[in-house]
């Protein structure tokens, strides 16, 4: 195997990348707006035939679902004809195997990076640990178990698609590595809402940036935020089970899950 080489897209109508780029962050607010309107309507049924808190447990994980699937249709779609977008850095793209390696090393930064942020929030900042987020989708999860494809398959691929390729990527063309990982970091932040963790979710977009820039392919963030998601959904959904275990269990793990 070899491995793809660089096609510049500047050369392939950079303004047509730049739209693409616009209309995928576009496809992605709307869709998650669209809840406002699809969430009431699934209430009303699945509530007829359920319990009100599993009835919510279920409207947020059929409507998530539903909706990951309608944003990466239209997402491929608005992609499929600009054959450049994905070429962003000058040099050799990683193949899918290598890439995934990337994807690996990017999974332990980000995790190493969310220690070293739960460190400083707890230490100099006074913020107790634990992400409300989190600790909320695992409870969905555990009640409407299709929510973990959303977290564990479509988030990695729809969020690396908007902030590291739709914003780092059309940044970094225009400016440099840092500015562009910041300013793709802060929103990946900010849509967490969470943003007395605004650290916290920073680091791994950071990592996230480090090997999509070093491997040049859109496959090693995606697997990076992959195994992170897995490993972080696991842990919560096992949360009871490694509790008995806390003394044994290494201090990062023990940080990650606030065990």
């Amino acid at each position: 195997m070899t491995e793809t080489t660089f096609h510049n897209y500047k050369e392939e109508r950079p303004w047509r990348q730049w739209v693409a780029s616009l209309l995928i962050i576009l496809t992605f607010v709307a869709g998650h707006l669209s809840q406002l309107i699809i969430q009431p309507l699934l209430f009303g049924q699945f509530v007829k035939t359920n319990p009100m808190e599993e009835a919510i447990s279920l409207t947020i994980g059929w409507g998530t679902l539903g909706m990951n699937i309608v944003i990466t249709i239209v997402m491929f779609l608005i992609i499929r004809k600009r054959k450049g977008f994905w070429n962003v850095f000058e040099g050799k793209k990683a193949i899918a195997p290598k890439a995934i390696l990337w994807g690996f090393l990017g999974f332990l930064l980000a995790m190493i990076g969310q220690v070293l942020a739960v460190f400083i929030e707890t230490t100099y900042l006074g913020i107790e640990p634990g992400s409300e987020n989190t600790e909320q989708l695992a409870m969905i999860s555990k009640a409407s178990p299709v929510m973990i494809i959303s977290i564990v398959v479509f988030a990695p691929l729809l969020e690396e698609i908007v902030f590291r390729r739709a914003i780092f990527g059309a940044l970094f063309q225009k400016t440099n590595f840092f500015i562009a990982a910041l300013i793709s970091g802060a929103a990946f932040a900010a849509v967490h809402m969470e943003f007395e963790h605004f650290l916290v979710y920073l680091m791994p977009a950071f990592a996230f940036a480090f090997i999509y820039y070093m491997s040049k392919s859109i496959i090693a963030p995606i697997a990076a935020h992959f195994f992170m998601n897995s490993f972080v959904m696991w842990g919560q959904l096992n949360a009871d089970k490694l509790e008995q275990y806390t003394d044994q269990l290494p201090a990062f793990i023990q940080t990650i899950f606030h065990l």
